[in-house]
């Protein structure tokens, strides 16, 4: 088997117990059963274990459920995918994912609750992993109006459940086309089908960068061309600029014959050193102005030195303060030691007699004696710092002496030889110099970028690309994609009720939208013009076996599963409640063309060895073998359906 099959549906209520569903993974699996017996959750269920972003499970059961989930199979790999179920109208973004060989269903929702749960947005991605899906974005046509969504396996359950309310919808073929995502759903086929493969996006992307590096080429041949046609005039006008500036006489330019001759007088230019005559003191006010650079960094230096004295200075006289406050009280103190001089047993500070010298009249006399050397040594100081700032501005005068000098030879310099009007000379001829330089190593520049045999290169290469990937060539496969599956649609289609005047139709589904229409020999009739809910059922049960026959031949691990939600719908009213069971050889029209359908689905597993069909039906057909024996479950009492009679007694008890 080389596609995911379902092979379990389990649930779990909220007394941690389970009920696990089991369905062979090839072949058809036929649930029946009256009415509000669960049949159609079933869809539901898979759809939210698949990561869908609504939960649709029936108010009526979400209280009964704590969790619910689905074992895929292919070969001898199994997913299993749980998801939690919440009372209220919240979608639970809570998971337990698991992939391997003969996985364990867990027994109970408790062994859940201890395991780490992934999100939504990882269970997709694991699917998309497991089923071959890249990360690709659905804007293959890269229109700059359309805003592209990343294609994931969600957009694949379109083409997987045919639920209640699309099973004869004469207006939508797949489920969720009536809503906002259908141009997405519609685009995403592109890739889906096979239109558009990795291979084919990753030459997409470097047909891309290519167009972009043609259009950066064509605008350097805009400029060059421009350049080309401009070019005489240009020249000339440099030329002419040249004489006036008496570089190079008049009459040599009019000698020039062509373009040519002009870039080789001008190349001479751009490379020469211009002289301009009457400077001849040039180098001598270059010389001044270089000394007035130096005389200018020695004042800035001295004004830095004499400020950085100052403030020295500034905390010397700070600390001078200080000590002539604590002058007078040594004055003090001297005068009574002065008195006691012949003893040590009176006190320095207050002169009373002591029983003999202690430690702290010791520390007292030191600190004294410190405080007198340190303001001798202030004394000494401070006339220094004030000789040696004297010093510093004497010698920054010399400084701005010798700056006032260097200006008033400079500018007298400048005046006798009327150096400024040459000065200006030279900038301008400077000027002309640089246009030329500028002119050539454009020229240069653009001739590098642009040359005609890299253009024809590179459209050669995008023109293969395009043919290989662009619109055209995905249009065109997705053309051929079209024309099997509707070869495919026409063959099962031969095969199942129509109304006449449409048998034998050839079945056009427009995969760019998904409308289907019939064409016979007289015209061609939409899906929504045909009438019958019989035709709307043949249409739709025709094109979905001829997508999932094209999944087939794809050969790519997509689930392989189709689900119909009750094929007697066009032949039983709604209020038909009960399962409706069918004895007996003597078949009314109904039931023949019922019969009808269920003998293509028999005939299409055959066909298609990958498929699995489970379908949720009313009809009972007692007398046939192989209806009986597909039938896996069949719900008909009161007590039977996909929620235990008895979960739902205990809800209520509670």
């Amino acid at each position: 088997m080389k596609r995911w099959n379902i092979k379990n549906i389990i649930l779990y209520n909220k007394e941690n117990i389970n009920k696990i569903l089991k369905f062979d993974t090839t072949g058809i699996n036929i649930v029946t059963g009256r009415s509000s017996t669960g049949k159609s959750l079933i869809i539901e269920i898979i759809d939210y274990c698949m990561g869908s972003s609504e939960c649709n499970l029936a108010d009526g059961v979400r209280p009964v459920l704590s969790w619910v989930g689905i074992v895929l199979e292919k070969g001898n790999n199994q997913i299993l995918s749980l998801r939690k179920v919440t009372d209220n109208n919240k979608v639970s973004n809570e998971f337990y994912f698991e992939t391997g060989r003969s996985i364990k269903i867990p027994k109970g929702n408790l062994e859940l609750e201890d395991k780490n749960s992934l999100n939504r947005e990882m269970i997709i991605n694991k699917f998309n992993q497991l089923f071959g899906i890249g990360d690709v974005k659905n804007n293959f046509f890269d229109s700059e109006y359309k805003k592209s969504s990343t294609i994931s396996m969600r957009y694949l359950m379109s083409y997987l459940l045919q639920d209640d309310t699309v099973i004869i919808n004469k207006n939508h073929l797949l489920r969720g086309l009536d809503t906002s995502k259908k141009s997405n759903i519609c685009n995403a086929g592109y890739y889906l089908l096979g239109a558009v493969e990795e291979e084919v996006l990753g030459k997409k992307e470097e047909l891309k960068k290519l167009k972009r590096s043609q259009n950066h080429l064509l605008r350097k041949k805009v400029e060059f061309e421009n350049l080309k046609k401009e070019e005489h005039k240009k020249l000339e006008n440099l030329l002419y600029e040249g004489s006036q500036l008496g570089i190079l006489p008049e009459e040599k330019i009019k000698e020039f014959k062509n373009l040519s001759d002009y870039k080789v007088e001008l190349k001479k230019f751009s490379k020469l050193d211009l002289v301009v005559k009457g400077i001849e003191d040039k180098n001598l006010i270059n010389e001044l102005q270089i000394n007035l650079k130096e005389i200018r960094r020695k004042v800035t230096h001295k004004r830095s030195e004499i400020q950085m004295a100052k403030n020295h200075l500034n905390q010397s006289t700070k600390f001078e303060r200080v000590s002539d406050k604590q002058s007078s009280k040594l004055q003090i103190i001297d005068a009574i030691r002065n008195k006691k001089v012949d003893s040590d047993c009176f006190c320095p500070l207050c002169g009373s007699e002591t029983q003999g010298k202690n430690e702290t009249i010791n520390i007292i006399e030191t600190k004294l004696l410190g405080m007198k050397k340190e303001m001798a040594d202030v004394n000494i100081e401070r006339p220094k710092i004030d000789k040696y700032i004297n010093s510093l501005e004497n010698e920054q005068d010399e400084y701005l002496i010798i700056m006032k000098d260097l200006k008033i030879k400079i500018a007298k310099l400048i005046k006798e030889d009327n150096l400024e009007e040459s000065l200006r000379l030279e900038q301008r001829q400077n000027q002309w110099q640089g246009k030329i330089k500028y002119y050539l190593d454009d020229a240069k520049e653009l001739s590098e970028e642009y040359s005609l045999e890299e253009e024809e290169k590179l459209q050669k290469t995008i023109d293969e690309l395009e043919e290989e990937v662009g619109r055209g060539a995905i249009e065109e496969k997705i053309g051929d994609i079209r024309n099997d599956i509707n070869s495919y649609a026409y063959e099962i289609l031969k095969e199942l009720p129509l109304e006449k005047g449409y048998t034998n139709s050839t079945v056009n589904i427009n995969l760019k939208n998904y409308e289907v229409a019939v064409r016979n020999s007289m015209k061609k009739t939409s899906m929504k013009t045909i009438g019958s809910d019989m035709n709307y059922l043949s249409l739709h049960v025709a094109s979905l076996l001829a997508i999932h026959r094209h999944f087939n031949q794809m050969g790519k691990p997509y689930p392989g599963f189709l689900i119909f939600d009750q094929i007697s719908r066009p032949f039983y009213p709604e209020e038909v409640k009960e399962e409706k069971e069918i004895n007996g050889e003597n078949l009314s029209k109904e039931e023949v063309y019922l019969k009808k359908y269920f003998d293509v689905l028999f005939q299409e597993i055959i066909r298609n060895d990958s498929l699995q069909l489970i379908i949720l039906e009313h009809a009972y057909f007692e007398n046939d073998e192989k209806y009986r024996t597909a039938t896996k479950y069949r719900w008909r009492l009161e007590e039977d359906g996909l929620i235990p009679d008895e979960w739902i007694k205990n809800l209520k008890t509670v």
